[in-house]
């Protein structure tokens, strides 16, 4: 294995800082670079137009389109939820804060 000056190794520890350097340096945040004149060559292929409505919020109607669409049993996400526990909060306008809620009543033993 050969150090980024070009000398080799065969010790284990100095292949292994060899190895952990260049990945630290492959996974880094840093950017090693000026890019723009690569991403310059890149056409662009999403309008401006098609950008604002990609970026923009979700309206109450998509959101309810979007909620009508599967069957009542089946589970939107991987919380379990049914479709129907979210269609009948976007109809009746319950607040979800208020479902996480109970009462409890403690029942004298005789």
């Amino acid at each position: 294995m050969q150090f980024e000056d070009g000398r080799e190794t065969e010790e284990i520890k100095e292949m292994e800082e060899i190895a952990r350097s260049y990945f630290q340096k492959l996974f880094s945040v840093e950017r090693q670079g000026n890019y723009d004149q690569i991403l310059l060559r890149i056409d662009c292929y999403i309008s401006e137009e098609d950008n604002c409505r990609l970026k923009a919020s979700y309206t109450k109607e998509e959101i309810r389109e979007a909620l009508s669409e599967p069957g009542p049993t089946k589970a939107l996400r991987e919380d379990g939820f049914l479709a129907l526990f979210y269609q009948k909060i976007l109809n009746e306008g319950l607040e979800i804060r208020s479902t996480n809620k109970t009462n409890i009543v403690l029942i004298p033993k005789i």
